[in-house]
C-alpha cells in the first residue's frame, strides 16, 4: 500500500487497482475497499478523513487497519 497522502497532501487524482473488498456491516449499499494506492488522509488523531470519489462514487471515510488504508465508498466497486 502506497501512502500518496505522505508524499504529496496536494494530490487530487492517482491510479490504484482493487486489493480487497469488504461489506459495510451498517448498510449492504456502501462497501470498504483497500487500494493498491491511495491519496486520501485517514482519520486520526482527531483530523477528519478526507472525502472524495474514485471513480465517480463517493468516498465518505477512510480508516487504517493494520497498515491498510480502508476506503468506504457509496457502492461496491462491481458498480464502478
Amino acid at each position: 500500500m502506497i501512502r500518496l497522502d505522505q508524499r504529496d497532501a496536494y494530490s487530487l487524482s492517482f491510479d490504484a487497482t482493487l486489493r480487497a473488498q469488504r461489506a459495510d456491516p451498517e448498510s449492504a449499499a456502501r462497501s470498504w475497499v483497500a487500494l493498491s494506492a491511495s491519496a486520501f488522509y485517514p482519520t486520526s488523531g482527531g483530523q477528519p478523513c478526507d472525502h472524495g470519489t474514485l471513480n465517480g462514487v463517493l468516498v465518505d471515510d477512510v480508516v487504517v487497519d493494520q497498515e491498510v488504508v480502508w476506503h468506504r465508498t457509496a457502492a461496491a466497486p462491481e458498480v464502478w
